[in-house]
């Protein structure tokens, strides 16, 4: 008889067929350790059939710990197989780990200590995985889940995630970035569904005042060491792709990704966005709808948390952050020709006129409207709208109370909608009111009832030369218009509205010139309206100094129903001649 020393008894164990096992009292090992060609890594392949790998059974030291806190563990197979060094560590470099399909339970700290474990295939037949199953195993690991995986459960710190290179999973993928410390979540082809809290950072969200505690069953957790105290990820997923098959993403999916910095897809087949998916996920966002988007205005309660989002960029509106870090603008994108009804509302639904009417605004969830009133709650206080736009529909920029600065109507618009810009930069907290120019060479033809109603305009409004109709109320009831020397109406106009300028006229003391010939009244028709520039028991009279205009309208109109349009006390006189009108001047 003779004795093979360590190193003959691995080689010896290696080289044996594929068929075989190393000698051993009893039953043979169930496994199979395989040389690579350099001859000193090896790839350790569990036995089909086994069903439980026990705690340390294949643990790469035979202890943790010291003292009192000292743990055995069952390493003897690996003991027989490899034979251990003095300090308790194998002599040799396993690099894959195979289990076996018929595998459902890993048991603490199974394979402990594997630090040149480079893959590890964990099959779909595997329910649970023990605490520190894995853990200081590998400094580059590639984990892969085998498709349809049945696992649910992981022990308190089964893997440790800085060693981790790579995650693969039936549903994600989860890779270390460039900087080696941070992770990029990719939720896998195919995926149609994003169920509640599957991909949440956290395995509960807190109760509120109005809501109980929610537990979320996140995949992430025990893969991410999940910390028993607050469930808190420990691990940084600065970003995350979702795949082009998603459709739903549930309520809380992705919640409390703190980390997130890099811009957030959302791809153009998602049509609904539940509560909170997002919230508390990054602090500087950039959160991207895809071209030719499906999604609706169905989001949930508080998807996103606006204040933590630097840009949101939409197939039809880009919203930025601006420099207070507060404040955002609302920038219409280049190639929209038609900004529907309510399109851009700053609220869900509102009484006008004693009726309740619903905004299908583009703006609710990622705003996070209020319950109460469907308000925004955050503040736009500039819009910019596309050189292509032609027509802008009713209550398109409803009550967009913080706007302030300059809006700009592009020279293709031909038309301004009902309440189109209703109650404009109003707010009184803003700083200076917002100013109304329309580009030079303004095709604009209409401006419809209530279009600018109640707005803080704060410059002269000087009215396109191409505008034919101006619908009652237009521009009634302006806040903090700067006092101006002049006003004119264009000659193209057809009919102004009743009250369409109405206390305007408190703003400007200088002259009133009306270029249009067709504002004199007809048998049919009274063009000009009643009380255009004044308010009945309110203002008796006009600001206005001088009013210029063609005789014939000046004549078409008697002198009560001139003082009921303009007011009285001002003088009238030609456009085209020095000639002051009385009502004298009509019976030539």
């Amino acid at each position: 008889m003779f004795a093979l020393s360590a190193a003959a008894f691995l080689f010896y164990a290696c080289d044996m067929p594929e068929s075989s096992s190393p000698a051993s009292p009893g039953a043979p090992p169930p496994y199979k350790l395989t040389q690579d060609k350099g001859g000193t890594n090896f790839t350790l392949k569990i036995d089909e059939g086994v069903t439980i790998i026990k705690a340390g059974e294949y643990a790469a030291v035979a202890s943790i710990g010291s003292g009192a806190d000292k743990k055995i563990l069952n390493t003897k197979i690996i003991r027989q197989t490899l034979g251990l060094k003095t300090d308790g560590e194998v002599r040799t470099a396993i690099t894959t780990i195979i289990l076996p399909s018929t595998l459902e339970t890993i048991e603490d700290y199974a394979f402990y200590g594997h630090t040149a474990v480079k893959l590890v295939r964990i099959p779909k037949s595997v329910q649970s995985i023990g605490a520190s199953a894995f853990s200081q195993t590998g400094t580059a690991l590639t984990l892969e889940f085998e498709g349809d995986s049945q696992l649910g459960i992981f022990g308190s710190e089964a893997f440790d995630i800085a060693r981790i290179k790579k995650i693969r999973a039936p549903r994600y993928t989860l890779t270390k970035n460039a900087d080696n410390t941070t992770y990029t979540l990719a939720v896998a082809e195919g995926v149609t569904t994003i169920a509640k809290g599957e991909f949440a950072a956290l395995d509960s969200a807190p109760s509120t005042s109005r809501t109980p505690k929610i537990p979320l069953n996140t995949r992430l957790k025990g893969v991410f060491l999940l910390n028993g105290s607050s469930g808190r990820a420990q691990v940084s997923i600065t970003a995350i792709t979702l795949p082009s098959t998603l459709v739903t993403i549930e309520d809380y999916a992705f919640y409390n990704h703190s980390y997130v910095k890099e811009t957030l897809i959302i791809p153009k087949q998602v049509q609904s966005i539940g509560a909170s998916a997002f919230s508390q996920t990054g602090t500087a966002l950039t959160l991207e709808f895809e071209g030719d988007s499906q999604l609706g205005s169905i989001f949930g309660s508080e998807a996103f948390d606006i204040a933590r989002i630097k840009t949101i960029q939409a197939p039809r509106f880009t919203l930025t952050k601006n420099a207070d870090n507060t404040t955002y603008t609302l920038a219409v994108a280049e190639g929209v020709t038609t900004i529907a009804k309510g399109e851009f509302s700053a609220l869900e639904t509102h009484t006008i006129e004693g009726k309740p009417i619903t905004f299908n605004t583009r703006l609710k969830g990622v705003f996070l409207l209020n319950g109460s009133n469907g308000r925004a709650q955050v503040s736009i206080t500039a819009i910019t709208l596309p050189s292509t736009l032609v027509t802008i529909e009713d209550y398109a920029f409803y009550n967009h109370s913080y706007v302030k600065g300059t809006l700009i109507i592009p020279k293709q618009v031909r038309s301004i909608g009902e309440y189109a810009f209703y109650y404009l930069g109003t707010d009184g907290t803003v700083q200076g009111p917002a100013n109304l120019v329309f580009e030079s060479g303004s095709q604009l033809a209409a401006i419809k009832a209530f279009a600018f109603r109640e707005s803080h305009i704060g410059s002269k409004i000087p009215l396109p030369d191409q505008i034919e109709t101006i619908e009652k109320q237009a521009f009634s009831f302006l806040i903090g218009l700067q006092n101006t020397s002049s006003f004119t109406i264009p000659e193209k106009v057809r009919s102004i509205g009743n009250l369409a300028f109405a206390k305007f006229n408190h703003n400007i003391t200088g002259t009133l010139t009306i270029r249009s010939q067709a504002l004199a009244k007809t048998a049919a028709h009274t063009p000009l309206g009643n009380n255009l520039f004044i308010i009945p028991g309110i203002t008796t009279e006009s600001n206005f100094d001088t009013i210029k205009l063609y005789k014939q309208v000046y004549c078409s109109y008697t002198e009560t129903e001139r003082n009921s349009i303009f007011g009285t006390g001002a003088a009238y006189t030609s456009l085209d001649s020095t000639e002051t009108y009385t009502p004298a001047s009509c019976s030539d």
